[in-house]
């Protein structure tokens, strides 16, 4: 951090009791705190927001979090292509090369007038990124490599929940709810866009399932963003575009991980909410929206206003 950047306004200090009341060995120094999960640490820091906010607001901070890995397991997983197929089992936090150094990366930028959600919706969250780490993505390869059976069981969450969502989200997305789903499409043509008679609009498909279970947490709500766009270098493209999710921007929060998506040439968002988070105030309805808003992001970057509609990054 820059010392002449002026101190953020978010304080990382009540984390401090609730980690080291989880077992973990835990520091604070100055706007950062880090905790010892043994073989990594994983790391929280708080930075001021960089770059132009969209009119009417101001960044009050950002919060990175950051997690090594074991040496021995991040060598084998130092390539676009290996981060590509274990971002399917990120949890709070994508699996995100620098470099050739791998780290499991979430991010939260928090606004101005957004403060009276510390408590409840966004320290609960960085929370829960710094205890995992980067155990979900670890803990489902290695299951994989030793082809056990992943964790089963119910979600917490209901169709009640996505009854509420629907509501919430309608003016953004056209919805619906089948049975164990939530589906919500988005259109992504910007205002003056043509489309040709024989075309079908650009649309981004998000989905919110109860019935897809973490191979290493069990059950919980499962999300995935579709973005339309085909791209060459897949596996590159999305470590970009989890390289950009890093940034103290104005961009909304980053909590899972871009991988591959149904198409095989697509990118995708996938964001899984275990049920431990059940209990944090309006997780799945915030989440929506951050997927729903994610889509235009993305969008912006991979189909510039003056590209062809193609993957540019």
């Amino acid at each position: 951090m820059n010392p002449d950047s002026p101190a953020p306004a978010i304080s990382l200090a009540d984390l401090l009791p609730k980690l080291q009341g989880s077992g973990l060995e835990a520091t604070l120094e100055g706007n950062a705190i880090t905790a010892n999960h043994g073989p990594y640490a994983v790391r929280a820091e708080v930075v001021p927001g960089e770059g132009p906010t969209h009119p009417g607001r101001e960044i009050a901070g950002v919060v990175r979090i950051t997690s090594g890995m074991p040496h021995e397991i991040s060598q084998g997983l130092s390539t676009p292509e290996a981060a590509l197929a274990a971002n399917r089992l990120a949890t709070f936090g994508a699996l995100t090369l620098d470099e050739g150094h791998g780290f499991v990366g979430s991010r939260l930028t928090i606004y101005k007038g957004e403060e009276h959600a510390w408590p409840t919706l966004h320290l609960p969250l960085v929370l829960f990124a710094m205890l995992m780490g980067a155990e979900p993505i670890l803990g489902g390869l290695r299951r994989q490599a030793a082809g056990a059976a992943g964790e089963s069981g119910s979600s917490d969450w209901g169709v009640d929940d996505f009854t509420a969502i629907q509501e919430r989200i309608n003016a953004m997305a056209e919805c619906s709810v089948e049975g164990a789903a939530l589906n919500a499409e988005i259109n992504l043509a910007r205002p003056g866009e043509a489309t040709a008679e024989d075309e079908e609009p650009r649309t981004a498909l998000l989905q919110m399932m109860l019935d897809q279970p973490h191979p290493e947490l069990g059950g919980g709500l499962f999300c995935v963003l579709q973005l339309p766009h085909r791209v060459e270098d897949l596996a590159r493209v999305c470590n970009v575009l989890n390289t950009r999710e890093m940034a103290a921007q104005d961009q909304p929060p980053h909590f899972g991980a871009w991988c591959a998506g149904a198409l095989g040439d697509n990118p995708a968002y996938v964001l899984f909410l275990p049920n431990a988070v059940r209990m944090v105030q309006g997780v799945a309805i915030n989440a929506a929206f951050w997927l729903l808003n994610r889509a235009l992001w993305a969008d912006a970057l991979l189909v510039p206003h003056t590209a062809e509609p193609k993957q540019s990054l």
